[in-house]
């Protein structure tokens, strides 16, 4: 892990728990119990590694592929059971303080939103929610 990813997540922790200490400590489990699972971890330090990759790199699309199909694995493990909500207000609120953005990461959520089943493709779309997936970068 990054010397630059370990102090964008304690940031945005810090931030998180004065903003908002039931939330945080809901992402926190949630964060928590993600790390647990090894296929996670590697999508992890990829991502942190996909900060400096070029926008134009093919690696991008494997690895928004590979997130996609474990946030709906894990999506379908926690049905019914308690999830973390992101409240947009305070997901923009980390995403535009912490400054965790790189131009591969942006990349990465577009490439996720072109392929999200039932999304209309299009410059709106791609971009709308930008804030609230910036601050789940610790959940790719």
């Amino acid at each position: 892990m990054s010397q630059r990813t370990v102090q964008m997540e304690r940031d945005a922790w810090i931030l998180m728990q004065s903003a908002s200490p039931k939330a945080a400590a809901i992402w926190m489990a949630d964060k928590g119990d993600a790390l647990s699972d090894p296929e996670f971890r590697a999508i992890y330090l990829e991502y942190d590694a996909a900060f400096d990759w070029s926008p134009d790199d093919r690696r991008l699309y494997p690895l928004a592929a590979r997130s996609q199909r474990w946030i709906a694995k894990r999506r379908g493990r926690l049905e019914g059971g308690e999830r973390s909500v992101v409240d947009p207000t305070l997901a923009q609120l980390v995403a535009t303080s912490v400054g965790a953005s790189s131009p591969a990461w942006d990349r990465l959520t577009e490439i996720a939103e072109e392929h999200k089943p039932g999304v209309t493709r299009g410059a709106g779309n791609r971009t709308a929610g930008l804030a609230q997936r910036r601050a789940r970068r610790g959940s790719p």
